[in-house]
């Protein structure tokens, strides 16, 4: 789920309808409920109160929606370029224009076959209009908006590839595999690649990752463990991360949360790393006192439904 607030859209991705349809037993005609083979699809909601009887400010109207073959993974809102990208398990790619005059219209510029599997995480620069994405084919591919095609891609890891990070004001994107890996992509090189990798874990994938600040936040799946590293000049360190004379980031503290983490996202307003998991809980952690004597608490959680993981966006 995702809110662009400019144009007082929410945007909500199903990944699977299926579970749904079974537990709700829709469609079945009174006859015993079986699998259904239902694809995902992308919803356009507006703010407003779609009955008079409805009370509060947080009241939705569905306007357009988008079904697909196979389930929706992730959805990123351009407000620049007016541009919805919505990713699906197959590794298409769909770009989408929601009308801004007519909120109840929605058009597919393009779709391009960007992975061969699952898309697992997106990233886009609307400045230079590139979009760069990572998949479970372990590839790392850069999108040339105009010229609607892969422009460059490369293999980021000989592992499963798990979340990504991009830093666009400084160039480089931090991506996480299920080694325990993170590694660094120059983004200012043409075509982009990888530079250095850092150990996070030595047994434990990175689920996710948070640059604030030059302090990165890597959160461990299954430990829940949450690793905080200060990030210093990567691409002048990148020469000498082999033998570790120089290392790009510098580990200043780690923390637990609770185990199966899904996601991660810092709230720099606040001061707070809210981390998501499997489970349905999402704890939230404040840092006071500096980055060099750090206390790290857990200030609530909050129970979701069990079957619900988290999945964590931007204010």
């Amino acid at each position: 789920m995702q809110f662009a607030a400019e144009a007082n859209l929410m945007i909500l991705v199903n990944a699977d309808l299926s579970g749904l349809i079974q537990k709700s037993g829709l469609f079945s005609f009174g006859k015993k409920k079986e699998a259904a083979q239902t694809p995902g699809n992308i919803t356009g909601y507006i703010q407003g109160k779609s009955e008079e009887t409805q009370i509060g400010d947080y009241n939705f109207k569905q306007q357009w929606w988008m079904n697909y073959p196979s389930p929706a993974t992730k959805a990123l809102w351009c407000p620049k370029l007016k541009l919805l990208i919505c990713g699906e398990d197959s590794g298409m790619m769909h770009f989408l224009k929601p009308c801004m005059a007519d909120t109840m219209k929605c058009e597919e510029a393009f779709t391009i076959k960007v992975h061969s599997d699952r898309l697992r995480a997106l990233a886009v620069d609307e400045e230079r209009r590139l979009a760069y994405s990572v998949g479970e084919d372990r590839k790392f591919k850069v999108i040339d908006l105009d010229k609607k095609r892969v422009s460059s891609e490369f293999e980021i890891s000989n592992k499963k590839v798990t979340c990504m990070h991009a830093d666009l004001d400084g160039r480089l994107a931090f991506i996480g595999d299920a080694e325990g890996n993170m590694k660094v992509v120059d983004l200012a090189k043409n075509p982009p690649s990888c530079i250095c990798s850092v150990k996070i874990s030595g047994k434990d994938a990175v689920i996710g990752l948070n640059l604030v600040s030059k302090v990165m936040y890597a959160a461990c799946a299954e430990s829940g463990k949450i690793f905080v590293h200060t990030v210093g000049d990567v691409r002048n360190s990148a020469v000498v991360i082999d033998n570790w004379q120089n290392p790009p980031t510098t580990l200043k503290y780690s923390f637990n949360s609770y185990p199966q983490v899904t996601a991660i996202k810092y709230w720099k307003e606040r001061g707070e790393l809210y981390v998501g998991h499997a489970s349905g809980i999402v704890a939230v952690f404040n840092k006071y006192v500096s980055i060099d004597f750090p206390f790290c608490s857990l200030v609530s959680r909050r129970c979701l439904e069990s079957s619900r993981r988290p999945h964590l966006f931007p204010q």
